[in-house]
């Protein structure tokens, strides 16, 4: 059988994803041409799915998170003529202060020139930077030995043949289970040995 994560997806009417399921775990039996969900739940993202020689099935979930939707288009029409004016004010300003040595706000001081403003690009990965520091010093207050950018949140789990689940580690990336029963994962910051609890860099 072959184990996945699996989500659906939701597309708008020119084709861009417009929403994304919570990711469950299915298996996919080649033999029989069938396919099983094994988990899923609608708060939860299942993720990363694998199992070992004796039996133990293993996989990462965290919290699902809704995607926020982008402002209606009517509300960027809207306001196109507001930032048009800004932007032409903007340039006048910065055009006095270079060539005239003075700003045309009577307010600024001189040489001010208002800063430009971030790409969605930049900003984007500027917040993930903040999120896996504040990630960090909050793994670090929960008593994290070798503390990961990961949110604590993100759990690695066991489940054995009864169906018993057992939390290995949080925080997790990625991992892969060795041959003896324990297994190496990534915290984002280290990568770690750990075998029965003991966890090495």
């Amino acid at each position: 059988r072959i184990f996945c994560s699996t989500a659906g997806y939701a597309r708008a009417e020119n084709g861009i994803v417009a929403a994304v399921s919570p990711r469950s775990i299915m298996a996919i039996d080649m033999k029989n041409n069938t396919m099983d969900e094994l988990y899923s739940d609608e708060k939860t993202d299942y993720l990363k799915p694998s199992n070992d020689k004796d039996g133990n099935f293993y996989y990462i979930t965290q919290p699902y998170k809704v995607v926020k939707e982008n402002e209606p288009l009517w509300k960027d029409i809207l306001l196109f003529p507001v930032r048009l004016i800004k932007a032409i004010g903007g340039f006048l300003n910065a055009f006095s202060v270079i060539f005239g040595g003075e700003s045309l706000r009577g307010n600024k001081q001189k040489g001010d020139v208002k800063m430009k403003q971030k790409s969605e690009k930049e900003l984007y990965f500027e917040g993930r930077l903040i999120e896996a520091e504040k990630n960090e010093r909050e793994n670090a207050a929960k008593g994290e030995k070798n503390a990961g950018i990961l949110p604590f949140n993100r759990v690695l789990v066991s489940v054995d043949s009864s169906g018993n689940e057992k939390i290995l580690k949080r925080g997790v990336l990625d991992y892969v289970v060795l041959d003896d029963g324990s297994f190496i994962c990534s915290n984002g910051r280290y990568i770690l040995h750990i075998k029965d609890g003991e966890e090495s860099v």
